[in-house]
């Protein structure tokens, strides 16, 4: 047994414990904030940007925060087709 053969389970070891905690790492309130904004201002051109975003989120190994920011962006353009919907309702409504 060598000396090289030691140090290859703790390294392996570290590595793991530093890929669980990249993977659990949450949102900061910008990328929340950003993630949001694209979805209900930009819409379907601010997927281009959040799809940019949580493949490097993704590639780097921070797994967490590319699943939420799918989330965010899709819930904030959910509402945002909504509320587009609705005004199209109601205005359609007063004109009769």
């Amino acid at each position: 047994m060598t000396a090289d053969s030691n140090i290859e389970p703790d390294l392996d070891k570290l590595l793991s414990e530093k890929s669980k905690i990249r993977a659990a790492e949450p949102l900061t309130f910008l990328e929340a904030f950003f993630a949001g904004l694209y979805g209900g201002i930009l819409g379907l051109l601010g997927l281009i940007v959040i799809w940019a975003d949580t493949s490097r989120f993704k590639k780097e190994g921070f797994l967490l925060k590319s699943k939420k920011t799918w989330r965010i962006y899709w819930i904030a353009y959910g509402i945002r087709m909504l509320l587009i919907v609705s005004i199209f309702i109601i205005f359609d409504y007063f004109r009769k």
